[in-house]
């Protein structure tokens, strides 16, 4: 629970802290104000909102919620009629007494969506590190860039993983296996040649029977995969890309004009654009839109996508974030991540 002065940021740190992934914003009497959830706080961003304004400017101010009495049958029909996972718990107060998971309270929950992992890149601009092993087993923090990927997924609960393999397969097979040791069960597709960032999606669509992940093997990030599959489901995307937020400062006033007319200046500007982060998540029937055994990336995918009227969402991640892509990328990537996996507070 975080008071009604609470930041933003303070919700998303609340939200990240707990199992529940809610943040429940309650009044000085300690009745229910409000809640904020994940997606909340990541449309905040996708609106330019400050993370220092107040959590209560994004709370729903009506949540859903159960009362005191009610029997867990009644609070699990309550939640699945209202589309929500997890409900507040109140008593005639409104005073939260409890919270409830869906996950938790059925029986069964839903087996994870699958996660296609892009490991068959050259990795050509990282120069002599990939001669004699491929990227995805370059080590960032004392573990292979990739172990690190698939043991994070396993931890959220991700299992089933198909990885497309190409430069040097055989060290890649050989060192993750079948996936048991890591928790996971994968399967490999091979690539006969470069088939670009997501060429291999039409040889690995037959494993793939639903909504599945498509992440690039050089990333390491802590994003929230379960949130990026619920925000692609509460959205109706056909096609999810994970977005990083980037401000540039440029160097010189920056001067508008209107024909020959100044209309304003503004004095070093620092400029905010999202770029693409290399985390997807697709409907099989946007795989059917990749040309077998063709070179095909993932801008051309979208494209297409747009061009044949799938709806294409976006998902900001706030999370730690890096692409390996060249050596002072592993260089810095080694320390933040090393430091971000002792340190609490990073």
């Amino acid at each position: 629970m975080i008071p009604g002065t609470a930041s933003i940021r303070d919700a998303m740190q609340a939200i990240d802290r707990d199992v529940s992934r809610i943040a429940l914003v309650v009044a000085p009497g300690g009745e229910l104000a409000g809640t904020v959830t994940d997606g909340d706080a990541r449309r905040a961003i996708l609106a330019g909102t400050s993370l220092d304004s107040p959590a209560a400017s994004i709370m729903k101010a009506k949540p859903v919620v159960a009362v005191r009495d009610m029997t867990d049958d009644e609070i699990v029909a309550l939640m699945l009629a209202e589309s929500v996972r997890q409900v507040p718990v109140v008593d005639e107060a409104r005073r939260v007494v409890d919270i409830k998971l869906l996950d938790r309270m059925t029986r069964t929950a839903e087996e994870p969506v699958p996660v296609l992992i892009m490991a068959g890149g050259l990795g050509r601009r990282l120069g002599d590190i990939t001669r004699y092993i491929p990227k995805p087993l370059v080590e960032v923090a004392g573990r292979p860039i990739l172990a690190t990927l698939i043991q994070d997924l396993a931890a959220q609960g991700f299992h089933r993983v198909v990885l497309a393999v190409g430069h040097k397969a055989e060290l890649i097979e050989r060192y993750f296996g079948d996936g048991r040791r890591f928790g996971v069960n994968i399967s490999y597709v091979r690539d006969g040649r470069p088939l670009g960032t997501a060429g291999a999606i039409a040889a690995a669509l037959p494993q793939l029977e639903r909504e599945f992940i498509v992440t690039n093997a050089d990333l390491l990030t802590r994003v929230n995969f379960g949130e990026l599959v619920a925000f692609h489901r509460a959205d109706n995307n056909d096609l999810t890309i994970g977005i990083i937020e980037s401000t540039y400062e440029l160097r010189y006033g920056l001067v508008e004009i209107d024909g020959t007319r100044v209309t304003g200046i503004r004095e070093k500007p620092e400029l905010r654009h999202f770029v693409n982060g290399g985390i997807y998540v697709l409907e099989p029937k946007l795989g059917k839109l990749v040309p077998a055994d063709t070179r095909f990336d993932m801008d051309q995918l979208i494209r297409a996508a747009l061009a044949q009227g799938f709806r294409v969402g976006c998902f900001p991640i706030h999370e730690f974030w890096a692409d390996i892509g060249e050596p002072a990328d592993l260089k810095q990537a080694s320390s933040a991540y090393d430091r971000r996996a002792t340190d609490p507070k990073t």
